[in-house]
């Protein structure tokens, strides 16, 4: 038996059985109404927000709240309908909530003023409404305990993954490895040749750190010349930013902040040149090259002259996999932008007339070479410093190709 997908139909059906008890409870009731409350759990805090339409629950709102240990059931309300309401959501002429909030009437006056109808709070204390906001604490709380469920496996993950690496790499046990930052370099037949850095903090992908390199020092498909190159100015980077906030007192940049693991796309060859980088700014962080299996998945990890077997069903090998996808992806992505820029560039170097102001001027007010492509003579002439001989020119340009391209499939 699939125990797993009984449970997950039982769940559906049970939702569908409340949703339906939740209608029939409202059904003759035809204003637009709010319902709103909250659960707290140590330092979380989830508030709910039922929203009735005509009679019917047409939407159900869920937000975490941070900060609210301290708070008062009223400061939580009051501070989350001072936000919500001042959105973009629709204002019904009815909001319930859980619980009684200091100066409602400041409140109800505010959302009459911008809704130009009265506008009323209430706590219900029995009846109908009383079942709806109580049925709303209770999807707050479950709320809550659900996102503490997810939040605590995801720290019994990275804390099993890190474990499980320390002990595959052969590491002091008490070396944190929170920070881990993964370098590839990507190129096609060895032009526009990127690197791309990806940060992953407490198992967790941390994007506001990623980085994106284009290859200036080195000519064609040289990885191991490439990856010094990303990695000195990583780190040339960050030790001038950690004197610069050691000098000036202030306080440290994103580069500032070096891993506590390197994990580089590659074997032997790409480990060395990156540990002979590391040895020349005296950084000492330890790297590991990720090796791939035949399917493109991670399966060795080769550290200290050797290669370490992740196990297949790890959580180290889960984190690892996941890491090496995303810097891998983050790099395609960037490679790909890159080649369509130089497309773009090019097709346009092919146009007479078209020289570098022009081209920058178009790609600046149409912004895709497919909307220059679709562009009237008319749209064409409208650009600052495009006569209209030039406009025909490019009009044409990609014009006649379709043409020619039709004559040929004929």
């Amino acid at each position: 038996l699939d125990f797993e997908s009984a449970a997950e139909y039982r769940d559906k059906i049970n939702a569908l059985n409340a949703l339906n008890e939740k209608q029939k409870a409202i059904q003759n009731n035809d204003k637009n109404q709010d319902f709103i409350s909250y659960y707290s759990f140590e330092d979380r805090t989830s508030v709910m927000v039922f929203q009735v339409r005509n009679g019917k629950i047409e939407g159900r709102e869920s937000f975490n709240i941070s900060g609210a240990k301290d708070m008062t059931a009223s400061d939580i309300l009051t501070s989350f309908i001072t936000q919500y309401y001042s959105g973009t959501v629709m204002i019904p002429k009815e909001i319930y909530l859980s619980d009684d909030i200091v100066n409602i009437g400041l409140y109800s006056e505010w959302l009459t003023q911008i809704l130009g109808s009265k506008v009323e709070f209430a706590v219900p204390q029995k009846g109908e409404k009383k079942k709806i906001i109580d049925l709303v604490s209770k999807n707050a709380k479950e709320y809550i305990t659900k996102f503490q469920e997810r939040i605590e496996k995801e720290i019994r993950f990275r804390e099993s993954a890190e474990l499980e690496l320390k002990e595959l790499l052969g590491l002091p046990t008490n070396l944190s490895l929170n920070r881990l930052e993964a370098f590839d370099i990507s190129n096609i037949s060895g032009v526009y040749s990127v690197g791309s850095m990806v940060v992953f903090e407490g198992g967790k992908k941390k994007r506001s750190d990623y980085r994106r390199y284009r290859i200036k020092t080195i000519e064609g498909a040289n990885d191991y010349g490439s990856m010094q190159e990303v990695l000195y100015r990583r780190f040339r980077r960050g030790l001038e930013e950690q004197k610069i906030a050691s000098d000036q007192g202030i306080g440290e940049g994103k580069f500032s902040h070096f891993p506590d693991l390197l994990l580089i796309d590659g074997g032997k060859g790409h480990v060395n040149s990156v540990m002979a980088v590391l040895d020349a700014l005296k950084i000492d962080i330890p790297c590991a090259g990720m090796v791939k299996d035949d399917y493109h998945k991670t399966e060795d990890l080769y550290f200290n002259g050797a290669l370490c077997n992740l196990k297949q069903y790890s959580n180290a090998f889960k984190l690892i996999y996941e890491i090496q996808e995303e810097v891998h992806r983050f790099a395609i992505e960037y490679h790909k932008s890159l080649r369509s820029k130089e497309m773009t560039a090019s097709l346009l170097d092919e146009i007479e007339g078209i020289g570098e102001k022009r081209k920058i001027e178009l790609m600046k007010h149409f912004k895709s070479l497919e909307a220059i492509r679709t562009a009237s003579v008319e749209e064409l002439c409208e650009l600052k410093g495009i006569s209209r001989q030039v406009a025909q020119s490019i009009y044409d340009y990609f014009h006649l190709e379709v043409d020619a391209d039709i004559r040929d499939i004929e």
